[in-house]
């Protein structure tokens, strides 16, 4: 797409993608403003002056009701960090370490950024790195896994609607979103078609995308998170600084 904007090309009336490369054609100024009321259908942090989330990747802490007894369900990231028992992570998921490094245990809890990655450390000492999000909630399921500390909320839900023994709620706040979004392209040719589309996106479309076993971004249907549940996006400067988080991330796993 930026390559044929700087061609002077208009291709695609609509782009829809992950917010990482969604942002990035947004600072390039290669998106349109999105004026809709149908954004009024999304959670505030879904929608952005030029481009509004579809769905949405949700990681959860989830857990087996077979193994873990409400007692020692955890009530926050400290204890799901220092849980005790057959936890599951997975190494590549850098993007949602950093997210609350940053911005929950630094900004919001007031610790350094050396003590919330010290908190990770400890956490992993003991854990299972599982290289795969179905996977690690396919363990969970069958009981090799008593808890795993960044599932994705669609999957959970999916294997929940087949009967396995299975429970995110009440979720660990806050939970950690990366979006899938969508937008009308600076170039249109055809933009008030391609805005039509987006506002079907972003109402019957969303009771599509919930049918389709993916987490809305609407909190009013059925399968989104609800509205009084927290949930932040992940920071894409954690993303700009992929190396550095990967790196943490890589280290923490293999210690």
């Amino acid at each position: 797409l930026s390559q044929e904007a700087a061609a002077g090309f208009p291709g695609a009336d609509v782009v829809s993608m992950n917010a990482a490369p969604l942002t990035a054609l947004d600072d390039q100024g290669l998106l349109l403003p999105l004026n809709t009321p149908t954004t009024a259908n999304l959670s505030d942090n879904s929608v952005f002056e030029n481009w509004a989330a579809t769905w949405l990747n949700v990681y959860t802490v989830a857990w087996n009701t077979d193994l873990v007894e409400p007692a020692r369900v955890p009530e926050s990231w400290e204890d799901v960090l220092a849980f005790q028992g057959n936890a599951g992570w997975k190494p590549r998921d850098w993007d949602w370490m950093g997210t609350l490094v940053l911005d929950h245990f630094a900004d919001a809890e007031g610790r350094t950024e050396e003590e919330a990655i010290d908190l990770f450390r400890a956490g992993a000492e003991d854990a299972q790195a599982i290289d795969g999000h179905t996977v690690m909630v396919e363990f969970l399921a069958a009981g090799e896994l008593e808890l795993a500390v960044s599932a994705y909320h669609h999957t959970v839900s999916q294997f929940m609607a087949r009967g396995a023994p299975l429970e995110w709620q009440p979720a660990v706040e806050p939970m950690v979103a990366l979006p899938d979004g969508i937008a009308v392209t600076r170039d249109a040719q055809r933009p008030a078609t391609g805005l039509l589309f987006i506002d079907f996106m972003l109402t019957r479309g969303q009771e599509m995308l919930s049918e389709l076993g993916r987490t809305p971004a609407s909190p009013n249907v059925e399968g989104g998170i609800p509205a009084d549940v927290d949930v932040i996006l992940v920071n894409f400067g954690v993303i700009e600084d992929r190396e550095k988080w990967e790196g943490v991330m890589d280290e923490i796993i293999q210690n």
